[in-house]
């Protein structure tokens, strides 16, 4: 019975020095991970792909074709975002990681890429931006982060690795793409 009372007390004592302190039990890693999701998860957005279609009446029924996830590049609303997810759009919302939404313009795309550019009018306080970086020093082998909001489930980190370079696939169109 004293072994966990001791046992008990030391817990008591371990966890009040931790929280006292600031002493952290992640990983340095993990806090890597953290600060960029916390420092870009305001500049990734979800996309609703909405069609309308028309009853017998021929009244409008309006209907989710599909989502995606996309990013904002700078402080006019543009969105970068794949092809496949705007593609036949009558209508597009664009979910913030506030939960406000925004109605969005198809301002260019690159159907052969699975690229698309969409632009909202949300004021540029609402939201953060991402910046394009080289991508010429990428190896096989290192850690990349996705972050995304698949299924408006909002924000979401996952890790990975760059599994290879160079590699070449066929869009719907049979097209090509490569590096």
């Amino acid at each position: 019975m004293s072994n966990y009372k001791h046992f008990f007390i030391f817990l008591v004592i371990a966890f009040s020095f931790e929280h006292a302190f600031g002493v952290s039990s992640f990983s340095t890693d993990e806090k890597e991970n953290i600060l960029i999701y916390e420092k870009s998860s305001r500049a990734v957005v979800n996309i609703s792909n909405i069609a309308v279609n028309y009853d017998f009446f021929y009244r409008p029924m309006p209907a989710e074709t599909g989502s995606g996830t996309g990013f904002i590049i700078d402080k006019f609303g543009i969105i970068v975002t794949n092809y496949h997810v705007v593609e036949n759009a009558s209508k597009l919302v664009v979910t913030l990681a506030d939960n406000s939404q925004w109605p969005g313009k198809l301002v260019g795309a690159d159907p052969n890429n699975d690229l698309a550019i969409v632009r909202i009018k949300a004021p540029a306080d609402s939201f953060d931006i991402l910046e394009f970086s080289q991508s010429n020093n990428i190896v096989v082998g290192q850690k990349v982060l996705a972050l995304g909001n698949p299924f408006g489930l909002r924000q979401t980190l996952t890790t990975g690795i760059i599994s290879a370079l160079g590699r070449t696939i066929a869009a719907k169109n049979g097209r090509k793409i490569e590096k």
